[in-house]
């Protein structure tokens, strides 16, 4: 656990390798409505890699305080990416390689959190990042957003978001653990916060320096492919990568193509990173 700048408790979790020398570090950042538990595969590949990983529940969410689905600010998430950030830097040594890896909204917080506060990592890994939703959302559920934004701001509503529109191995995510810290609420403010937290990361996000590795699943029912891709295009980073899945949907770790994103992100790490001790 760590404490925010308002003392709302912060759960963070750390995995080292196990028998091999330590590579690196990553912060990792997860999406809407989920927690860092549901990376335990992700992470135990890093680590095979010899890559330390920081996992971190946004407040809100997982065993993090907070009301579920609801945040003060966007600026509150950015300070709480703050405190976790000099956790993983302490974790990483004064000159250890530190990436950021962020999911769908935890992209998108990646990508403001580094365009504000321009820390010293050594890379992004964005994957299916909230730039845009690839669907509109109903109608009257965006009335009652409005409205409850001026008048109950903490007013929740259902997100519309199953599990068939994250993956086609619905088995694999059934069997993950601690499933019942899962939850699909969204406020009015927070809704609000993050749309225009997505528009701010297109603007700013792209003048970013890092090296960048972007994945998105072609058939991605959830956050938008497309804006990805404008992203890509206009970024001016001069180490960057975009893979476009095939057919996956939103949780490209988690779909039937999983082990080979998982393969593309460690090859763009090895790539980065120190070579392996023999």
């Amino acid at each position: 656990m760590c404490r925010a700048q308002d003392g709302t408790r912060l759960f963070v979790t750390c995995s080292h390798p196990e028998g091999r020398a330590e590579r690196g570090t990553i912060l990792l950042t997860h999406g809407m409505g989920e927690h860092s538990g549901r990376y335990h595969h992700v992470i135990r590949r890093l680590n095979e890699e010899g890559m330390r990983v920081v996992g971190w529940d946004l407040r809100g969410h997982g065993r993090s305080e907070g009301r579920r689905g609801d945040v003060p600010g966007y600026g509150v998430i950015l300070g709480d990416m703050q405190e976790v950030w000099s956790l993983a830097r302490a974790e990483a040594g004064r000159t250890g390689p530190l990436f950021l890896y962020g999911h769908s909204l935890g992209g998108q917080i990646t990508l403001n959190f580094a365009a504000r506060h321009r820390p010293d990592a050594s890379g992004l890994i964005i994957t299916s990042p909230w730039l845009r939703l690839a669907f509109a959302p109903p109608r009257w559920k965006l009335w009652i957003a409005c409205l409850a934004a001026h008048t109950w701001p903490s007013l929740t509503q259902e997100t519309s978001v199953g599990l068939s529109r994250l993956s086609r191995d619905l088995d694999f995510l059934n069997a993950m653990p601690n499933l019942e810290l899962v939850h699909h609420q969204i406020s009015a403010r927070m809704y609000w916060e993050v749309t225009a937290g997505a528009a701010r990361a297109l603007r700013e996000g792209v003048a970013l320096p890092y090296p960048l590795l972007l994945i998105h699943g072609s058939a991605d029912p959830v956050t938008s492919v497309v804006a990805t891709e404008q992203f890509y295009v206009a970024s001016q980073s001069g180490d960057k990568a975009l893979i476009i899945v095939p057919g996956a949907l939103h949780e490209t770790h988690n779909d039937l193509c999983r082990e080979t994103v998982l393969r593309e992100i460690t090859g763009w790490l090895d790539a980065r990173l120190p070579a392996k001790a023999s």
